[in-house]
């Protein structure tokens, strides 16, 4: 038996990573999915200390104590902020990954149409974090495999992944992107859409994770059968107080029909 080969598949579990803008999620070889969380991080804005990273920083958004700073290190898919992504994705890799004898390999998959600037941004967080080898997938072809796709056919396949930071749409055939395009309206647009529309026609401020509630419990781009609503908290504009507005699925379609 090749030695490579025993020690490549005997003592090193080979890692895939989507680091989204809103979550990043982890598959390992053999287990499956064993990590999907949000793409935060909270960390001491004096020493540069990582408080919290994933569901728990995402929670101290718009709560945090003074001199804990809570951000995004991804912005519309791409790395904005190397040192923390890198601490973020060590956090992450560290919590559900045993070390072996050998690094692991990682795969992970980068919007379509990306920049080498962008690629190896990637690739320098994931080296220096661990992995042993980098390889890298366009998103489409990736969310096309997962979805069950044939990628290997000789025919043509239209993808679209919508993410939250960029939305990516590609022509696929042959197990290779034909031609790819990668657009910043995506999840986060209509999140800040929602959060415009209630300042505007209820004169109330509400923070991003209310708003994201809004979306994904009455947000549609076609009507229900029937009606949802859905009651808001916020705070009055004029007076600073707490207060509360019922809004309905309809005019969230509307603010959708951009």
């Amino acid at each position: 038996m090749n030695i490579n080969y025993l020690l490549n598949n005997t003592f090193s579990n080979d890692i895939a990573i989507d680091i989204g803008t809103d979550n990043t999620l982890i598959y390992v070889n053999g287990k499956g999915l064993v990590l999907k969380e949000p793409s935060y991080v909270a960390y001491d804005e004096k020493t540069g200390e990582i408080q919290e990273v994933g569901t728990k920083a995402k929670e101290m958004l718009g709560k945090n104590p003074q001199g804990i700073k809570v951000l995004k290190p991804i912005n519309m898919g791409v790395i904005a902020d190397i040192e923390l992504a890198t601490k973020m994705i060590k956090e992450f890799i560290s919590s559900i990954y045993n070390k072996t004898i050998l690094k692991p390999r990682i795969i992970a998959s980068v919007c379509a149409g990306s920049t080498q600037v962008e690629q190896r941004a990637i690739c320098d967080v994931l080296k220096s974090v661990g992995a042993r080898e980098v390889y890298l997938i366009d998103e489409p072809l990736a969310a096309a495999s997962g979805a069950g796709c044939d990628i290997s056919l000789a025919r043509g396949m239209l993808i679209a992944d919508i993410g939250g930071g960029r939305c990516d749409v590609a022509s696929i055939s042959l197990g290779h992107t034909v031609i790819g395009k990668s657009i910043t309206t995506a999840g986060e647009s209509f999140t800040d859409e929602i959060v415009k529309y209630i300042k505007k026609k209820y004169n109330i401020n509400i923070g991003p994770l209310t708003a994201e509630n809004i979306k994904t419990q009455i947000g549609c781009a076609y009507p229900f059968e029937l009606m949802k609503t859905m009651e808001v908290y916020g705070c009055d504009v004029t007076s600073g107080l707490p207060c509360s507005v019922s809004v309905n699925s309809e005019e969230i379609r509307e603010v959708f029909d951009v």
